[in-house]
């Protein structure tokens, strides 16, 4: 029985006609699920072609799913030629009903801000909440104008970890009036929280403990889905209980190996999984 629960939008890119299955939620699962982990995903698609055709790749993909129907279409997120996107409203991922979970225990929990764009997926997450989950990961993942100061604060205050990228934390930064990440983590309580920098580096804040790895240099062939990788490894290696530095470490090459490849939902690297297992004492 899993565990561990990803909450959130199921979307598809749509770029020159063709559509990709997609979303960070789903994105996290994806890679939880690579890293040799049960995780269940919560969400909501559409009665439709699209619907039918994630729920099919999510099942094939060892994903448990509490995914519900809706008459409302599957999400769609129309991508520009210039990389600019757009988030159709009115879509199924902006009505998740609460899943039965009777007898389920929640170790971790997954929610970021775009979701909560909706009265129903607001009770949705309070509820999931309620049931006091071990550890809650927020992964800001800040949407066009899909959010509000009070979305974030609300979020920052349910979250023991947090990850951001380096354009959140500047957003964060001049909202809040802030320079340092430990202002957040003290105002808010928050326990562990991650700072990506693209291809740059990443740091993680645990306690008064500061740790910083620079992701390996891979090809740039595509970066969605590299957050959310990065995420994952964060949260299973967390959850395992392993070093800092070697989580960060494992965190920045998952992030590089979905750099590396086609798509937002891509193969892990096997050595990646061995660590966690034990195999490895030290990542490759």
């Amino acid at each position: 029985m899993s565990t561990i629960f990803s909450f959130g939008a199921i979307l598809f890119d749509e770029i020159e006609g063709h559509y990709y299955l997609r979303g960070a939620p789903l994105n996290f699962a994806w890679y939880v699920t690579e890293f040799g982990y049960d995780i269940s995903m919560i969400g909501c698609v559409g009665k439709d072609s699209l619907g039918d055709q994630a729920i099919d790749i999510i099942s094939n993909s060892g994903i448990n799913s509490l995914i519900t129907r809706s008459e409302k279409p599957t999400g769609i997120v129309k991508v520009k030629s210039d990389g600019g996107f757009v988030i159709c409203r009115g879509s199924a991922w902006e009505d998740i009903p609460m899943p039965d979970l009777t007898s389920h225990k929640i170790n971790l929990l997954y929610f970021g801000t775009l979701e909560q764009i909706s009265k129903t997926n607001r009770s949705t997450l309070k509820s999931l909440c309620c049931m006091n989950p071990a550890q809650i990961i927020l992964d800001l993942n800040l949407r066009q104008n899909l959010y509000s100061k009070q979305t974030i604060i609300d979020s920052l205050g349910l979250a023991s970890i947090v990850k951001i990228n380096e354009p959140e934390w500047k957003v964060l930064q001049s909202m809040f009036g802030i320079r340092d990440p430990r202002d957040l983590m003290v105002t808010y309580q928050i326990e562990t929280l991650a700072l990506t920098r693209g291809s740059q580096e990443a740091s993680l804040f645990i306690g008064s403990d500061t740790y910083i790895s620079k992701p390996p240099t891979v090809p740039n062939i595509e970066t969605t889905g590299a957050g959310d990788a990065f995420t994952a490894a964060l949260a299973v290696g967390l959850l395992e209980g392993k070093d800092p530095a070697m989580i960060l470490k494992m965190a920045c090459k998952a992030g590089s190996n979905t750099v590396a490849a086609r798509g937002a939902l891509v193969k892990i690297d096997p050595a990646l999984r061995k660590y966690l297992s034990g195999k490895y004492l030290n990542i490759p």
